[in-house]
Protein backbone atom coordinates (compact mmCIF):
# COMPACT_ATOMS: atom_id res chain seq x y z
CA UNK A 1 0.00 0.00 0.00
CA UNK A 2 1.31 3.60 -0.92
CA UNK A 3 -0.21 6.76 -0.60
CA UNK A 4 -0.01 9.62 -3.02
CA UNK A 5 -0.09 13.26 -2.04
CA UNK A 6 -0.75 16.47 -4.25
CA UNK A 7 0.99 19.02 -2.83
CA UNK A 8 0.44 22.29 -3.75
CA UNK A 9 3.58 24.02 -4.85
CA UNK A 10 6.69 22.06 -5.04
CA UNK A 11 8.90 25.38 -6.35
CA UNK A 12 11.89 24.44 -8.15
CA UNK A 13 12.87 21.53 -5.53
CA UNK A 14 11.05 18.80 -7.26
CA UNK A 15 10.84 17.90 -10.70
CA UNK A 16 8.50 14.86 -10.43
CA UNK A 17 7.26 12.94 -7.74
CA UNK A 18 9.30 11.27 -5.25
CA UNK A 19 9.09 9.46 -2.21
CA UNK A 20 8.47 11.17 1.29
CA UNK A 21 11.33 10.98 3.70
CA UNK A 22 13.28 13.27 6.39
CA UNK A 23 14.73 15.62 3.36
CA UNK A 24 12.00 15.64 1.18
CA UNK A 25 9.37 16.44 4.35
CA UNK A 26 11.55 19.44 5.07
CA UNK A 27 11.84 20.77 1.69
CA UNK A 28 7.89 20.84 1.27
CA UNK A 29 7.45 22.27 4.64
CA UNK A 30 10.04 24.70 3.86
CA UNK A 31 7.94 25.93 1.07
CA UNK A 32 5.07 26.25 3.09
CA UNK A 33 5.41 30.27 2.43
CA UNK A 34 4.75 29.50 -0.85
CA UNK A 35 1.12 28.57 -0.58
CA UNK A 36 0.13 29.28 2.78
CA UNK A 37 -3.80 28.27 2.42
CA UNK A 38 -3.02 24.59 1.71
CA UNK A 39 0.68 23.56 2.35
CA UNK A 40 0.36 23.70 5.86
CA UNK A 41 -2.59 20.97 5.86
CA UNK A 42 -0.46 18.82 3.44
CA UNK A 43 2.41 18.97 5.35
CA UNK A 44 -0.42 17.89 8.43
CA UNK A 45 -1.63 15.16 6.46
CA UNK A 46 1.91 13.86 5.68
CA UNK A 47 2.82 13.81 9.15
CA UNK A 48 -0.52 12.15 10.85
CA UNK A 49 -0.15 9.44 8.26
CA UNK A 50 3.74 8.74 9.08
CA UNK A 51 2.59 8.97 13.04
CA UNK A 52 -0.74 6.16 12.08
CA UNK A 53 0.97 4.17 9.34
CA UNK A 54 4.96 4.91 9.74
CA UNK A 55 5.28 1.38 7.54
CA UNK A 56 3.15 3.25 4.48
CA UNK A 57 5.02 4.70 1.60
CA UNK A 58 4.38 7.89 0.92
CA UNK A 59 4.84 9.80 -2.36
CA UNK A 60 4.56 13.13 -3.23
CA UNK A 61 2.97 14.73 -6.55
CA UNK A 62 4.04 18.47 -6.48
CA UNK A 63 2.65 20.89 -8.65
CA UNK A 64 5.04 22.41 -11.00
CA UNK A 65 5.78 26.43 -10.89
CA UNK A 66 3.25 27.98 -13.57
CA UNK A 67 5.03 30.29 -15.83
CA UNK A 68 3.65 33.45 -14.92
CA UNK A 69 5.08 32.10 -11.15
CA UNK A 70 8.56 32.74 -12.36
CA UNK A 71 7.84 35.58 -14.27
CA UNK A 72 7.29 34.05 -17.57
CA UNK A 73 4.68 34.75 -20.17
Amino acid sequence: MAVRHRVVHGADAFSGPVRIDHASMGAIDALTPLAPPHQPQCVRLIMAIRKLRPDVLQRNSCCPRKRRSRGQR
